[in-house]
């Protein structure tokens, strides 16, 4: 059973094969937009073609077998010529959104490594830390793009914590050489004092007596010496903790000093740029622009402040 309602289908398949019978370049625009095209255009004769098979089917119950298979074996052709277009271009579709997507990643994953880099470091010496606090220094964050501030936000962190944990580093670093020469020093007292005892003990055999009595002497000078280094070590200890603890004291007043005199300069500067504006711009004399500022920074002037 031949069904005519779909002859107005079947005239257009040359017509649909001829313009199907080529795949374009759809990594071009003009490609791409070429391949859509024809896709669409053939979307449209499937629809048309469902639409009559639905429609003839209704009239047509004893048919129905055949006008499915027939509109299945036309269906089947466009798709065949529509598939090879459609699947071009959404190729290239999905290959930007990965693009993209990747792009974004590496991004991401960027400003994340600036973010744990305090804590990867935490581990390392004063030399690693300093290399990473230098690599943060040359950073400027030029090619994050969209994600600029979040860049610039991680690598000032970063930066922060990098200079305390050097700061820390160099100090554990430099208790640490000190303490391993204290103890080396102790180390070779306490063997000069065991080969001492050696040959004090040798010596004793042939007079045990004097000699038992030299030993307690001599005991009693070695415990005086070890108490009097062990003092001197304390003292010492006691001094480069009071060294580091000065050091760190007027390191925070050169903080405190160094924004106490950056407040200063910012006011000076926000109070000369509204006295400069009055006298450009309302055409006051300097003293006259001079009370004006000083009545609106003291907040003389109702409803008008000043942001420093």
């Amino acid at each position: 059973m031949q069904i005519v309602e779909y002859d107005e289908i079947r005239e257009k398949l040359d017509e649909v094969k001829t313009s199907c019978n080529f795949l374009p370049d759809v990594t071009t625009e003009e490609g791409y937009e070429k391949s859509k095209r024809v896709a669409l255009d053939v979307g449209k004769l499937l629809t048309a073609l469902e639409k009559k098979r639905k429609d003839k089917k209704a009239y047509f119950l004893e048919g129905g077998k055949q006008v499915d298979s027939q509109a299945k074996t036309i269906a089947a052709e466009l798709e065949q010529y529509q598939l090879p277009h459609k699947s071009a271009y959404k190729e290239l579709d999905n290959l930007k959104k990965e693009r993209e997507a990747n792009r974004k990643a590496e991004l991401e994953r960027r400003v994340q490594e600036m973010r744990d880099l305090p804590g990867v470091m935490s581990d390392s010496d004063s030399a690693g830390v300093k290399m990473a606090m230098e690599a943060m220094q040359a950073e400027e964050c030029l090619d994050f793009y969209e994600y600029s501030m979040q860049a610039l936000e991680a690598r000032n962190a970063a930066r922060t914590a990098l200079g305390v944990m050097f700061a820390s580093k160099l100090k554990s670093e430099a208790e640490a050489v000190e303490l391993e020469k204290l103890r080396a020093d102790k180390a070779k007292r306490d063997q000069e004092a065991h080969e001492e005892n050696i040959r004090r003990e040798a010596s004793a055999k042939a007079e045990q007596e004097a000699a038992a009595a030299k030993d307690r002497e001599e005991q009693a000078k070695k415990e005086l010496i070890m108490a009097k280094e062990e003092a001197a070590i304390a003292a010492e200890n006691a001094r480069l903790a009071e060294v580091a603890r000065q050091a760190e004291a007027r390191r925070i007043e050169d903080e405190a000093q160094a924004a106490r005199e950056a407040d200063k300069a910012n006011i000076s500067k926000v109070r000369g740029d509204i006295k400069t504006a009055l006298m450009t711009l309302y055409g006051l004399d300097e003293d006259k622009a001079k009370q004006i500022t000083l009545g609106l920074c003291r907040g003389d002037i109702p409803h008008s402040t000043v942001k420093y």
